[in-house]
């Protein structure tokens, strides 16, 4: 009787594939972990450049426009 022969799969079944998949799946997870903060201080760049590009300067907050109403 002839052997089966094996799927494209059976050889990640090895031990040391494993290892190599879940080590890679690791520094994967840590390096995300790590680089997490970069978007937030991406945006605050961004919000503060998009201020001054329109006049207001360098501030996070532009101030509102407001209508005096005299009494």
């Amino acid at each position: 009787m002839p052997e089966p022969t094996p799927t494209p799969f059976a050889r990640l079944r090895a031990p040391s594939h494993l290892l190599a998949i879940g080590l890679l799946l690791a520094i994967t997870i840590l390096g995300a972990a790590q680089l997490a903060f970069l978007c937030d201080d991406a945006y605050i760049t961004f919000r503060y450049v998009s201020n001054a590009r329109d006049g207001l300067g360098l501030v996070w907050h532009p101030p509102r426009a407001f209508a005096m109403i005299p009494r």
